[in-house]
């Protein structure tokens, strides 16, 4: 059976209706964003406002003797300008840019491609490289190049 209403009944009933909608909606989304604030980033050096930056190492090229190129890019800063990017190396694996023993040479800094020549390394040595790149979030690095010096 079919009940008739009037205007003033049905403009009530409406507007229950949607204060239910927006209380949920609202509701809603204020788990989803108490959700959001529990995800911390993970990546080891990131602090919680900015993650670090995306960085590639590209290549490393046997150049003279002594020396190679290294060449990286720094993919994305995350909205937290690169100060300081470069290239970390060593005779053992996964070179750090910021323990000190590891040989660091400094490319400036921002986005983009970077280069530069490594010189004064040891005929026939062992060399693993990382691309690195430094950030309000902390430092990122790209991934390990292996190398033997000629």
């Amino acid at each position: 059976m079919n009940k008739i209403i009037n205007k003033n009944q049905f403009s009530v009933a409406f507007f229950r209706s949607v204060k239910g909608i927006t209380f949920t909606l609202l509701s809603l989304s204020i788990l989803f964003i108490a959700s959001c604030a529990n995800n911390k980033d993970e990546v080891e050096g990131a602090s919680e406002s900015w993650p670090v930056p995306t960085v590639t190492t590209d290549t490393v090229t046997i150049n003279f003797p002594d020396s190679v190129v290294a060449s990286g890019v720094v993919v994305t800063d995350h909205g937290s300008m690169v100060m300081e990017r470069g290239f970390c190396y060593a005779t053992h694996r996964v070179p750090y840019a910021t323990t000190g023993r590891d040989r660091v040479i400094k490319v400036g800094g921002g986005t983009g491609s970077f280069n530069t020549v490594i010189r004064g390394l040891t005929k026939d040595s062992v060399y693993f490289l990382r691309a690195y790149a430094w950030n309000g979030g902390g430092v990122g690095y790209g991934g390990e190049v292996r190398f033997v010096a000629k």
